[in-house]
């Protein structure tokens, strides 16, 4: 009994794959429907992405912050400094240089300050026109500067046991604590308020900026896990 053979009666081989010099097939295999074989494939599905959180409030939140940290704070330090010193020069440039014994004129401010040369002084005391001396306070035991408070506007004299005499003596209205403070302290807490405020911002807007990335992540995986259901 003969094989059957796998050639035909021209010789070609009788196999359901082309042959070197065929056409290969251009339907589907027998058996086989075309949507199944793969023509109804219509391609992916497009995304569509949700309107995302936006990014901009935590982002200025945070530069104004560092702004205001590394730019304004030093310069209110040195403006405000710069207009503490100014106004402790114009009051006692207001006084000319003044001599143990001459008469200087306190304002209802009822504060004035004494500021010796470099000699110093043992004492100083501010005496009024009915002869009543108001004994002055050294300021932070310095010899050098002395001032009274709780004084009657009016005239006073200069008594002040120097220890050097014909030392030159400036004098001006107002305590010299005051000015002290108004030419470094404030300066100080006015820049350190302004840096405050700045580090403040500085972590609302890094707050700001976690919550919305936390958002847009959320919405992200919630958008490619409704797309692959």
């Amino acid at each position: 009994m003969s094989n059957p053979s796998p050639y035909d009666s021209q010789g070609g081989q009788n196999t359901p794959w082309p042959q070197y010099g065929e056409n290969a097939p251009t339907g589907a295999p027998q058996g086989y429907s075309g949507a199944a074989y793969g023509g109804g494939y219509a391609g992916p599905t497009a995304v569509v992405m949700p309107d995302m959180p936006s990014r901009a409030p935590g982002v200025v939140t945070l530069v104004i912050g560092v702004l205001m940290m590394i730019i304004v704070a030093p310069i209110v330090l040195i403006m405000m400094m710069g207009m503490g010193i100014t106004s402790a020069a114009e009051s006692v440039g207001n006084e000319a240089i003044l001599r143990n014994g001459d008469s200087v004129t306190v304002t209802s401010e009822g504060q004035y300050t004494l500021m010796i040369g470099e000699a110093g002084a043992t004492s100083c005391s501010l005496v009024d026109s009915s002869g009543v001396s108001h004994r002055m306070q050294s300021y932070d035991d310095q010899n050098n500067l002395y001032t009274a408070s709780n004084l009657s506007s009016g005239t006073y004299k200069i008594d002040c046991d120097l220890v050097t005499s014909g030392t030159d003596i400036f004098g001006f209205n107002g305590n010299a604590e005051d000015a002290v403070i108004q030419m470094f302290v404030m300066p100080f807490v006015w820049a350190t308020v302004v840096g405050v405020i700045g580090l403040i911002l500085l972590i609302v807007g890094i707050v700001l900026l976690v919550k919305a990335n936390g958002k847009r992540r959320r919405l992200v995986q919630q958008t490619m896990m409704s797309a692959i259901r």
